[in-house]
């Protein structure tokens, strides 16, 4: 599986949902699963949901209810991770997570 962490709080990192979309689109022809990871805000909580909503039943979304920890366990098994420059980026750095 790849994360993808779409969602931010910071505007000027923001990336237009529709290329997120093709995104993950794109992923889900090299692994069999996405994992929507976001912050617990409503707004990255939000887009997480559209985004799973458009990718279908391979995608899941974490709903902002993990912990770093389990976050962390998350990238450390996946394939890749693929976001803007967020604190999930570094810890998919630090995971060894190809990013």
């Amino acid at each position: 599986f790849a994360v993808l962490h779409a969602g931010t709080r910071r505007g000027e990192k923001a990336w237009v949902e529709e290329r997120w979309i093709e995104a993950g689109k794109a992923l889900l022809e090299r692994v069999p699963r996405v994992v929507l990871s976001c912050g617990p805000v409503a707004a990255e909580r939000a887009l997480a949901a559209r985004l799973r909503d458009a990718l279908g039943p391979a995608a899941l979304s974490t709903d902002g209810q993990t912990s770093w920890p389990q976050l962390a366990g998350l990238l450390h098994r996946a394939r890749l991770f693929l976001g803007v420059d967020t604190a999930a980026m570094h810890l998919a750095a630090a995971c060894g997570c190809p990013t």
